[in-house]
């Protein structure tokens, strides 16, 4: 495939919301199988159903607990969850405690 052929098919995917560029130089490209927003939406309809509004989970519970083993966010990027996360913090629907390390953050659900 040709290198503008390439650079269609990557504006598409971002212009989608499923892909977006790794660094400001555009030489790598992060894709989404799902885009955030949806991912956010798929997790804050997941704490609903279980209860967990007003609980503080951590970032490693989100994707690495074994509460989590059943879900479709067991094993999910770090970076995916965190930029789904973002997108409800910003959306009143969360707020990310910060912990020791990365993986201690919390996130409280509203």
């Amino acid at each position: 495939m040709s290198e503008s052929g390439k650079e269609k098919i990557v504006r598409e995917l971002i212009s989608r919301g499923n892909a977006e560029w790794k660094e400001q130089s555009k030489i790598s490209v992060l894709l989404y199988w799902e885009s955030p927003k949806e991912t956010a939406s798929k997790l804050y309809k997941w704490v609903e159903d279980n209860f967990l509004k007003g609980n503080v989970l951590t970032v490693y519970e989100l994707h690495k607990g074994e509460d989590m083993k059943e879900t479709e966010f067991f094993g999910m990027d770090e970076i995916v969850l965190r930029k789904a996360i973002d997108i409800l913090e910003k959306e009143n629907k969360a707020a990310v405690l910060k912990g020791s390390t990365c993986d201690e953050d919390g996130v409280k659900f509203f």
